[in-house]
């Protein structure tokens, strides 16, 4: 698992590097990989009664797609305005086998800075 998490590190490290690459103008991007939901706890109400039990859960690993519209400056910086979607099956709740989804769509607004690499200054 922990070179899974290095490899997804350095892949975007790399794609990081080669969109500073970009003319100055209106850019388009695309980019997908993988999700690792934590797990969450949920409070189930129990009817008639209204007792309210905690029930820890758990979710499969899954998978996230993006795209972005942006805008690369002379002087270096980048805007964007991006969207995402990521699901994860539900895979156990409270102790016992569990189906369905969770599903999260994401609306943000990015400001990026890509630094010369030529420059004095290299982060």
């Amino acid at each position: 698992m922990k070179k899974l998490h290095l490899g997804l590190l350095a892949t975007a490290a790399v794609m990081a590097v080669s969109t500073s690459a970009l003319a100055e103008g209106p850019y388009l991007s695309f980019g997908g990989g993988l999700s690792f939901p934590q797990g969450s706890n949920v409070d189930i109400r129990q009817p008639p009664t209204g007792v309210a039990v905690n029930a820890k859960t758990t979710f499969d690993t899954g998978f996230i797609v993006s795209s972005a519209l942006g805008y690369k400056w002379a002087a270096g910086p980048r805007t964007e305005f991006e969207l995402n979607y990521r699901t994860s099956g539900l895979d156990e709740m409270a102790g016992a086998d569990a189906t369905g989804r969770q599903k999260v769509f994401g609306v943000m607004g990015n400001l990026l800075y890509d630094f010369a690499t030529n420059g004095s200054y290299r982060p």
